[in-house]
């Protein structure tokens, strides 16, 4: 459990890490409209 509990606590970090610095990705939107093609 305390070994779970230590790799759950690692990888919400770099979790969090990650989407921190998604933040700062430039997006382009060039088209909105979603155009579901089968």
């Amino acid at each position: 459990a305390e070994k779970g509990e230590q790799i759950f606590e690692r990888f919400s970090t770099y979790l969090a890490e990650a989407i921190l610095e998604l933040e700062n990705v430039k997006v382009n939107i060039t088209q909105r409209a979603f155009d579901l093609k089968a």
